[in-house]
Parts: structure tokens; sequence; C-alpha cells
């Protein structure tokens, strides 16, 4: 299955979740289904001092026991952050802010001959219409070439990123008692880097973990909306 439609059906699954819709026919969870990775997940978490924060408003409230609960809020931690390593562009500036994209904007080479092209036709009074003219002000001043920004993926951050929606999700749904500052087991993170199919080892995961034993930060994948281009 391609890219494009697991993050469709995360997509899908986060706003189901997020929503407290019917997650009786997930999608996700279908994909998913019994694979070695998904089952040791499950199986990391059940046996450790994890339990379902049950006062929480981003708990789904539907009618399914306490046991499928903590399956489905699990669900939506992989789900999560799955989407934030597959489709990092649909955060827009949310994710540019978290470190995830960067907003594509014109280098300084493109700046300067902007401001030459520009120069030149104001010096003849060239008509070149408003439209161009406007894309030649943005590019000299360094600014997204079309009003609708473009986004450019992090590759070097997304195994961070991963982690950080994996920390900020878990300190959402579960409560967490162990001896590393209430972490979401690395066993299992690593199991959620191969369904992404990303070799990673234990110690980066350890050293990305620590950045956010204390963040407010809120999760990419909560259903949230976006900065507009040009706002605080």
């Amino acid at each position: 299955m391609g890219i494009e439609n697991i993050s469709e059906m995360c997509h899908e699954y986060n706003k189901s979740y997020d929503t407290n819709c019917d997650l009786s026919s997930s999608g996700f969870e279908n994909y998913l289904g019994s694979s070695a990775p998904y089952r040791h997940i499950i199986q990391s978490l059940t046996s450790k001092n994890i339990s379902l924060r049950i006062d929480s408003t981003s708990i789904y409230q539907g009618t399914e026991s306490e046991e499928r609960k903590f399956e489905l809020a699990t669900l939506r931690i992989i789900s999560g952050a799955v989407l934030v390593f597959y489709d990092p562009w649909s955060f827009g500036f949310r994710g540019v802010d978290a470190g995830l994209t960067n907003l594509a904007t014109p280098n300084v080479a493109i700046q300067n001959a902007s401001k030459k092209l520009l120069n030149q036709i104001n010096k003849q009074e060239l008509y070149v219409g408003k439209q161009f003219y406007a894309g030649l002000e943005r590019m000299a001043n360094g600014w997204p070439v079309l009003m609708m920004p473009q986004f450019s993926e992090n590759k070097d951050a997304k195994i961070k990123m991963l982690v950080r929606e994996v920390a900020l999700l878990s300190r959402r749904l579960f409560i967490i008692t162990n001896h590393k500052a209430c972490r979401f087991p690395a066993q299992a993170l690593l199991r959620i880097f191969d369904l992404v199919k990303v070799p990673v080892s234990e110690k980066t995961i350890q050293r990305h973990q620590k950045e956010y034993d204390d963040s407010k930060d809120a999760p990419l994948s909560l259903q949230r909306p976006q900065r507009q281009l040009g706002t605080d």
C-alpha cells in the first residue's frame, strides 16, 4: 500500500478519534491488523505501568470497554506518529513552528536576481502584468513565491518529530509511571519506527524523548485550525 493511502487512513482515524466518532471499522486498524510491530507495541504497553487517562478530554468517549479504549488510544498514538512521518506537509505553519518542515522561500541568489530584473523593468517602464510583477517583488523580498505557501520536508528532523508526537500524545492519553520521566516505552517506539521502515537506535530515541519531558506543546496531529500567512 502506498504512503498516500496510509496517510489518508491516519488522517481519517485521527479525526474520528478526536471528534468521538465511530471507530468500529477503522481502515488504519485494519491495515495494521496483526502485524508483528503492532502486536509488539500492544504487548509492550500492556506489560508496563501504563493506564488510560480517563479524565482527559482527549480520550475517545465511545461505549467500548476500558481495554478497548486503551487499544484505540494506542492506535491514535501510532496513527499520529505515522502521519507526522509520512505527511509532514499537511501540518502547514504548525509543522514549520515545530521544525518538521521548512517554508519554501527564495534563496539569496534568487532574491538578488529578482531585484535586478525589477530594476531593469522599472527603468524601461515595461508592463509585465500585475501578477508577474507581484511575484518578482515577493521573490526580491525573500517571501514565498505564491500567496499559498509551499513547504519543504525537513528530512533531518523527521525521526525527532515522530518521537515528539508520541511523547506529546502519550502524555495526553496515558498515565505512565516508570523510572524514565514517565516516558512512552522506547521498545514500543522502536516498533513504530519498524512500521515506517526506518532503523533507529534506542539511544537516539531516548535522547529525543528527553527534550520533551517537560514540553507543554500540543501534538501536531490534533485537529486545530491552521495559522494563516502573515499572522502570529
